[in-house]
């Protein structure tokens, strides 16, 4: 079965790029072939990514187009696009689609500790709550002393919805600098880390190892099911897991 990852919540700079691409980058080290698909138009894109423009009232036949040659599609949703997409995501039955296409649908949220974060996660969980599965990861930016999201009511919502909570790892600031010094976000630097000079390089590359490590927690939600197949009497995952016929 098929995953389609929707990376979303309303409040810019929460790390859903970034978040995004540690998605991406998860599905390939398990040797999935997947596909991330933008829908900010001034997002960086990856070698072989996709462009979405949630604004142009775009078709579920894209999506599904783009799963006909992938086992998992990751969609960012930029900030901007958070309306269109959800109009998009009802107009066009997506979750019927995917649902008939055998698709599953699995939303993750970034959370940072800020009152707009808050509110769009409960935004959410009302949107999308029945739609499918949800991951909330915890993001190393922005701070709001009056208002946290241990215990909130968006929490609570999320945990309502059986959503596995993780953290991503932080960056240290004298690393976020030299990127920023060197005209890039870091949305961009992930994207190019091969070609950032070797120190930069091995900063960026052990950080994506370690937001893959914690979001290892979440594969029964962010990695498709491959299907079983029969192997010397018993019916076996591609994971190595194994029922005895007749068992």
């Amino acid at each position: 079965m098929k995953k389609l990852i929707v990376v979303t919540n309303n409040v810019e700079g929460t790390g859903k790029s970034a978040c995004a691409r540690g998605i991406h980058h998860l599905l390939q080290a398990h040797d999935f072939r997947t596909a991330l698909v933008e829908s900010d138009p001034d997002a960086p894109r990856i070698q072989d990514g996709f462009y979405l423009d949630m604004g142009d009232q775009p078709e579920v036949s894209e999506i599904v187009d783009i799963l006909e040659n992938v086992e998992a599609v990751v969609l960012d949703v930029n900030s901007g696009s958070f309306e269109d997409f959800s109009e998009f995501f009802t107009r066009q039955d997506v979750e019927d689609v995917m649902m008939e296409l055998e698709v599953q649908i699995t939303f993750v949220v970034p959370t940072v500790e800020d009152v707009k974060t808050l509110e769009s996660v409960l935004q959410i969980a009302e949107t999308f709550g029945e739609a499918g599965e949800f991951v909330t990861i915890a993001t190393p930016v922005g701070y709001d002393e009056y208002r946290t999201w241990e215990g909130s009511a968006a929490q609570r919502a999320m945990q309502h919805l059986n959503a596995t909570e993780i953290a991503m790892p932080e960056l240290p600031e004298a690393i976020l600098e030299e990127i920023e010094s060197r005209g890039l976000d870091f949305a961009s630097a992930l994207d190019g880390r091969w070609e950032l000079p070797r120190f930069l390089m091995n900063e960026v590359q052990g950080w994506m190892l370690a937001f893959n490590s914690e979001l290892e927690w979440a594969t029964d939600s962010l990695l498709p099911d491959r299907v079983a197949i029969l192997k010397d009497g018993e019916f076996k995952s591609s994971y190595g897991g194994g029922v005895a016929l007749g068992a």
